[in-house]
């Protein structure tokens, strides 16, 4: 689902660039699917892009509070950022 969903925004983006919906909608694809790098770039072009549109702004600061997931050496997922730091 996620694929098809990503590759259409992917080409209405081609094709027009500053498709407002399109980049909304890939950057939250992007999210969905974990893909947190790639969705802070699209996000961060949409605040870019539309700086008065008050929703990437509000997507981006939401995906920056996520907190960082990495896997430590013995392959266990451990949580890094703010929040894990208080834990």
């Amino acid at each position: 689902m996620f694929r098809e969903s990503q590759a259409a925004f992917t080409r209405a983006i081609e094709q027009q660039p500053r498709h407002r919906e399109a980049l909304f909608g890939l950057g939250t694809v992007l999210i969905a699917q974990e893909k947190h790098t790639a969705a802070e770039e699209v996000l961060a072009s949409g605040v870019a892009m539309f700086p008065d549109d008050k929703q990437f702004e509000t997507q981006l600061r939401q995906l920056r509070a996520l907190p960082v997931r990495a896997v430590d050496a013995d392959g266990e997922k451990v949580e890094k950022g703010k929040d894990a730091a208080r834990a």
